[in-house]
């Protein structure tokens, strides 16, 4: 138990870091904390960690309450290397412990392009995640039976199923407290992020420099292979296929021209 409890409280101290300054906080004394504080320290003795929120300058960007998601997601990333393997009981589902673990404890070990489409593919506008853990025999289409959940840049706790990105918690506390809602409070589908084009800018697209390269080359290469095809069935057709006699094999006549005839005909109509 005790050791439930300081994985989750390292988790909870990492993502309430980066809600040190709150979205209210005024842009000028935000600069000043920015450049005065150089190291913020919280303790607790009962666990007998002591997690580290360093403020960069550039704290008042829009990612994560102004505190840079790169520097978060390091630090969730080192929690969950850290405590590999632990489990946590959920509230929800009832009865399921998520097994903390990175992309490589999951059945995506070794894609490493998997995590590159969670990213890009599925929310509104390009997120960076982390794997946090699994759900281990969850009965749904996902891969393995294998629900994994990843943390967002914007503190959101997503689930993937088989090409569906599910918001199971708006936070690692809430995922704590009142566990993951499955299916989820928002779904994200694969693709569904695109725009889809217009016939007037489809259009416009297929005349880039790009296609219409792509365009001549497989013009080039569809003639070239029709001569070649035609050179190579006109040789055959000139030949005589001969085959002596011997005792137990059939005699084999000419080659059927007919079959030269055919092909020749319909590459024309092409």
């Amino acid at each position: 138990y005790r050791l439930l409890q300081k994985v989750k409280t390292e988790f909870l101290l990492c993502e309430r870091g980066k809600e040190a300054f709150p979205p209210e906080t005024p842009f000028n004394f935000l600069q000043t904390a920015c450049r005065d504080i150089k190291m913020v320290t919280m303790s607790s003795s009962d666990s007998g960690i002591s997690p580290v929120m360093r403020p960069k300058k550039k704290c008042w960007m829009k990612i994560s309450h102004y505190i840079d998601a790169v520097e978060f997601l390091s630090q969730i990333k080192e929690i969950v290397s850290k405590h590999r393997n632990n489990k946590i009981p959920l509230a929800k589902p009832k009865s399921y412990e998520l097994r903390i673990g990175g992309l490589e404890d999951t059945v995506h070990a070794g894609d490493g392009e998997q995590l590159e489409v969670w990213k890009d593919c599925y929310l509104p506008e390009r997120m960076e995640m982390v794997v946090i853990g699994a759900l281990d025999d969850f009965r749904c289409s996902a891969a393995g039976w294998q629900l994994v959940l990843l943390v967002c840049e914007d503190g959101n706790v997503y689930a993937y199923e088989f090409e569906v990105l599910h918001l199971v918690a708006r936070s690692l506390e809430d995922l704590f407290e009142t566990g993951a809602e499955f299916p989820g409070l928002e779904k994200f589908r694969f693709g569904e992020c695109f725009e889809e084009l217009s016939e007037e800018e489809m259009k416009k697209e297929m005349q880039c420099d790009e296609i219409k390269k792509i365009d001549d080359e497989h013009i080039h290469f569809r003639r070239r292979l029709e001569i070649e095809m035609l050179e190579d069935l006109k040789a055959i057709s000139q030949s005589e296929v001969i085959m002596i006699q011997t005792e137990g094999m059939r005699d084999i006549t000419k080659h059927d021209k007919s079959v030269y005839i055919e092909i020749r005909e319909s590459l024309r109509l092409k």
